[in-house]
């Protein structure tokens, strides 16, 4: 903490002498990343509670535009969002029958087909695991790539 202006004359010291003090720079970044605190595009948005999540001061956490896309893209049902072709058609899917798996990819392709013809994603990998808790559910995981950045994520859909 500077010294005060106690010990020099009024018209001779700016606002005290001695060394000031480092203060903290503040965060002021919009929307900041999980890991860097750098400013983000998107808001983040939580996979498996569909929230938005805020940072210790009170901040929305960001994300990256391409992979908030791909959330909202294997997540939100068709039909129900103010985009009609966004969203996914797992529902429509009754049974596990010997064509399942591609049941599925065909489904995550349909879903993705928008960002893939607008070279913001190239889907990877489509996996099926049975649920070991339920033999009628399944998930799904996607490994797909971020054209945009070069980076490379999965993200699971389904219990």
């Amino acid at each position: 903490m500077p010294i005060g202006a106690g010990y020099a004359p009024a018209g001779t010291s700016s606002a005290g002498y001695g060394v000031p003090d480092a203060a903290a720079v503040p965060n002021n970044a919009i929307l900041p990343a999980i890991l860097t605190g750098l400013p983000q595009t998107g808001r983040y948005i939580n996979p498996q509670t569909g929230d938005y999540v805020f940072t210790s001061d009170g901040r929305l956490m960001g994300m990256d535009t391409v992979p908030q896309l791909v959330l909202l893209a294997l997540t939100t049902t068709l039909g129900s969002s103010a985009l009609p072709a966004l969203g996914e058609t797992f529902t429509l899917i009754r049974e596990q029958g010997p064509n399942f798996g591609q049941q599925l990819t065909a489904t995550v392709n349909a879903a993705l087909a928008d960002l893939v013809r607008r070279k913001f994603v190239k889907v990877n990998s489509v996996t099926t695991q049975q649920s070991p808790s339920n033999p009628d559910a399944g998930t799904v995981l996607v490994k797909w790539s971020d054209l945009t950045t070069g980076l490379s994520y999965t993200n699971t859909v389904g219990q």
